[in-house]
């Protein structure tokens, strides 16, 4: 008999959606409850907006959605559970960081954005989200104008960029990626849900 989890009736108070890629070009989605249960899962060839439907229509809309933030996942959320809150896994944040980062960032810029953004799992309660919110301004009123630093292709001729037929680029990409990614999470309200939710 084919296995399978089917609705249980249950709106849960909120639902982890993740996808896990195993051998021979399969993609599992799961999605967990708050008490760490698995209450549905959907086999795909890769992540995408088909499959993410596909799991969530098995499911009650949860009061939030916890998810890595890809794309695909988000919008499949806006159209099978378009009232649920949605909230980016902070295991996720911290690694995105680590990998533009690094653990150890040899600017003074990185060092802060890095031990600000460490602080995310320890926030709780809608006071300490607040403070926390401040933050990413006060950074950017500091290094701002680092983060605006560009390189020239005439300065780097051998970079692969420039031999790409870039004229320019962003001299700290990593970690203007690292900020701005902190700031559209924070506007998109994907940052502090589990405070309020």
């Amino acid at each position: 008999m084919r296995p399978c989890l089917g609705d249980d009736g249950v709106a849960h108070r909120f639902v982890e959606v993740d996808g896990t890629y195993v051998p021979y070009g399969w993609c599992m989605l799961v999605a967990v409850d708050e008490d760490g249960s698995s209450i549905g899962w959907q086999w795909c060839h890769k992540e995408n907006t088909a499959a993410y439907r596909a799991l969530m229509r098995l499911l009650a809309p949860p009061g939030l959605l916890a998810c890595d933030g890809a794309p695909s996942c988000l919008r499949a959320a806006a159209q099978v559970w378009p009232g649920t809150a949605v909230q980016r896994c902070l295991v996720h944040t911290l690694r995105n960081t680590f990998t533009d980062l690094t653990r150890n960032p040899r600017s003074e810029a990185g060092r802060e954005l890095l031990a600000r953004i460490r602080k995310l799992p320890r926030i709780h309660g809608a006071g300490q989200a607040a403070a926390w919110m401040a933050g990413p301004d006060d950074w950017h009123t500091r290094h701002g104008g680092y983060i605006k630093e560009r390189t020239y292709a005439r300065a780097d001729p051998d970079n692969p960029k420039a031999r790409a037929g870039r004229t320019w680029w962003w001299t700290h990409e990593r970690l203007r990626r690292a900020y701005f990614r902190i700031i559209a999470m924070q506007r998109d309200g994907m940052l502090f849900m589990f405070n309020v939710s």
